[in-house]
């Protein structure tokens, strides 16, 4: 996810392409990015407002929620900090697309009622989806709790069966990072069965009129670009 690799050039973005140029270069290629900076550190104001300037209109960003709420023990966050990350990213005005929220592995569905607070206090004007990296939670208590709130449970691509809970669908590919470097600019596994199945299960979604948003890694394949324009290719065939 993001499009910040310097080994993309000579391939998605010109040999003599500088980093600043980089986001403008691929959103003429693609119509969205998941962005992971905003994990680690509040977005500034001028950086968001940079990148609004350097996308086409239809552009989407999908932004991923400060580990500083997700990750704060038993999900006991700072309200003053989230209420700022949302008042900045709302700068993106409509090229705002879902909002992520990535728990960790140590947060067990013992902590629902934990996670129904932080779903009751956000503004439903925006879209969300929550990522659960524990087991636990897979159960019907956690969707129908998502359904409630209009909350898409991300699919990783690791469960067979999808479990729609919301209008909005949200697929991060991430592969096996035992298997693939990632950083090497080009694809390390061929992945295309596998995109294709997945592929034709998207369609089935997109004939139902979901919104859907999907991502993948670079170790999904070692190259995220050509993985998702297999995928784009894949899905106007049918």
């Amino acid at each position: 996810m993001g499009w910040s690799y310097d080994f993309w050039r000579s391939h998605l973005y010109p040999k003599d392409a500088s980093s600043d140029e980089y986001l403008e270069y691929y959103s003429k290629i693609f119509n969205s990015v998941e962005v992971n900076n905003t994990f680690y550190r509040m977005p500034r104001v001028q950086v968001l407002e940079g990148w609004s300037e350097k996308t086409p209109k239809n552009f989407k960003f999908a932004v991923k929620a400060p580990r500083k709420i997700t990750h704060s023990p038993s999900l006991v966050y700072d309200v003053g900090y989230l209420e700022e990350f949302l008042r900045r990213i709302r700068g993106l005005e409509e090229k705002l697309g879902p909002i992520l929220f990535q728990l960790p592995p140590r947060l067990k569905s013992d902590k629902l009622e934990a996670v129904k607070s932080l779903l009751a206090a956000l503004p439903t004007d925006l879209l969300y989806v929550m990522e659960f990296r524990n087991n636990s939670w897979f159960s019907n208590p956690t969707y129908r709790l998502l359904e409630k709130y209009n909350v898409s449970l991300v699919q990783t691509g690791e469960k067979s069966e999808q479990v729609v809970s919301a209008g909005h669908l949200y697929f991060r590919w991430e592969g096996d990072r035992r298997k693939v470097d990632g950083n090497l600019g080009k694809v390390e596994v061929d992945r295309y069965e596998t995109t294709r199945m997945w592929a034709e299960k998207l369609n089935g979604y997109l004939r139902q009129g979901m919104e859907i948003f999907g991502y993948f890694s670079k170790f999904y394949s070692g190259y995220p670009p050509e993985d998702a324009a297999q995928m784009l290719n894949l899905l106007r065939k049918n």
